[in-house]
């Protein structure tokens, strides 16, 4: 039986075009970037995975202050790749890799990076964290980040079907991973949090 893996953003794109949807998901075909229209440098995709990494090492940071920490993941995924948490494990750690990628980064990466944010990404993310923890201050005081990049997943249902050769099936399982799960120890609940 295949294994069908779904998530938020492949379930979207079905609603938005199902044979496209098809093509990618089950038969794995996929269009050439450089020949699609409008092929683009994803400043914005790529500077919300430095963003989410900051978010997850504050959070660990946070959690491991209060004791409340129960889940890390092994790796967390930049741009570049999936990198081992030990090696991004501050905010510090997350600012300098990123101005390390930016040091080598080519002149029409640059360019259009700066453009598009304003600034250099590593101001611009200092920045933003600083406003960040300004803007949620006292809320900060009664979260108790308990994991970060949780994984998750949810069979929702299996299809069987007759082929020539007997039986076959495709088992459809929604998958996704939760940026961080806080309790709010000033309401009493556990909250599951996107950034």
């Amino acid at each position: 039986m295949e294994t069908v893996y779904l998530s938020y953003s492949s379930t979207k794109q079905h609603r938005l075009c199902p044979a496209q949807w098809a093509f990618q998901r089950l038969d794995h075909i996929e269009a050439n970037p450089d020949t699609r229209e409008g092929a683009d440098i994803p400043v914005e995709r790529d500077f919300g995975s430095w963003w989410h990494a900051l978010r997850a090492v504050d959070a660990v940071a946070r959690g491991t202050e209060h004791g409340s920490i129960k889940y890390v993941p092994d790796e967390i995924s930049l741009p570049e790749g999936s990198v081992p948490f030990a090696e991004i494990k501050t905010i510090e750690l997350v600012l300098d890799r990123l101005a390390a990628w930016w040091d080598h980064a080519a002149p029409a990466t640059r360019a259009v990076w700066a453009e598009r944010l304003g600034e250099d990404p590593v101001t611009r993310l200092r920045e933003l964290d600083e406003r960040w923890r300004e803007q949620w201050a006292l809320d900060l005081r009664y979260e108790r980040p308990i994991a970060v990049e949780l994984g998750w997943e949810r069979e929702l249902f299996v299809e069987h079907a007759d082929d020539e050769n007997g039986h076959y099936g495709l088992r459809y399982v929604l998958v996704g991973y939760v940026d961080e799960v806080f309790e709010d120890t000033r309401r009493g609940v556990v909250v599951a949090r996107d950034h």
